[in-house]
């Protein structure tokens, strides 16, 4: 019995460790590219696009407006904004 309660205890250690807590872990971040935000945890990133971009390179006042939510799982949730929208294709 007892090792049966150990094995409880072990598994409920790792998964607390490894829940995306948002609180108090957590940091929001606004950038002033047109009201990009998110929210860092330990495991996670919630990034709110809000984000002007010119879609034809040959002429930049084509521009568009990007605005939606993702979501980075570990280990994405540790690279910069920039790097996430460059990989996005944008």
């Amino acid at each position: 019995m007892k090792k049966r309660w150990k094995l409880i205890l072990v598994i409920l250690l790792i998964l607390l460790l490894i829940w995306p807590f948002p609180f108090p872990f957590q940091k929001k971040i606004q950038y002033l590219d047109g009201g990009t935000s998110e929210i860092v945890s330990l495991t996670y990133k919630v990034v709110w696009w809000n984000r002007l971009w010119s879609y034809e390179e040959d002429d930049p006042a084509k521009i568009a407006l990007n605005h939606t939510v993702k979501i980075y799982l570990f280990p994405n949730n540790f690279k910069s904004i920039d790097t996430l929208w460059e990989e996005a294709g944008k």
